[in-house]
């Protein structure tokens, strides 16, 4: 509970609205400028004009929404694969990765202020969104494509 309590008094002192998905109740002292949410569309949400900055464990199906949307991360893994996806990241450019279990109040403000206020994390996230995004043709064509190439490939083993 001493991590929540970090998170809150972190959100109070920020001049942005924050919205957290969370199976939390009934917090007392909510901040004003915090709305908590069971679930939410999260790929809508990242892709929102007013979503400047995505606070996450750092699962590779988040990761790979907010890449492509282009929005800042501070992430906070505890397994392998989150670590792994996290420091690639960070290795990028476009995230800070925080140890969730020696966090504090002000590492987590300096991270989410820095990433924030730093313009080379929006502009970072940005270009690799542009990159991952630049394809040869529409998801649907891809589909298309791969099931024809499929069917005139049936006894392909390495399809099966």
């Amino acid at each position: 509970r001493e991590y929540i309590a970090a998170f809150l008094n972190t959100f109070k002192r920020l001049p942005v609205k924050v919205l957290w998905t969370t199976d939390l109740e009934n917090i007392p002292e909510l901040p004003e400028n915090v709305k908590l949410a069971k679930w939410v569309p999260q790929p809508s949400v990242l892709a929102h004009p007013n979503c400047r900055l995505f606070i996450t464990h750092g699962g590779r199906n988040s990761l790979i929404e907010v890449i492509n949307v282009g929005v800042p991360v501070v992430a906070m893994p505890f397994y392998y694969d989150q670590r792994y996806n996290v420091g690639f990241y960070e290795h990028l450019g476009v995230g800070i990765k925080l140890d969730f279990w020696t966090i504090s109040e002000d590492s987590f403000y300096k991270a989410i202020t820095t990433a924030l206020h730093d313009k080379r994390y929006k502009e970072n996230a940005e270009k690799i969104s542009r990159l991952v995004r630049d394809q040869p043709m529409s998801p649907m064509d891809s589909a298309v494509f791969w099931v024809e190439y499929v069917l005139r490939h049936r006894d392909s083993q390495h399809l099966r």
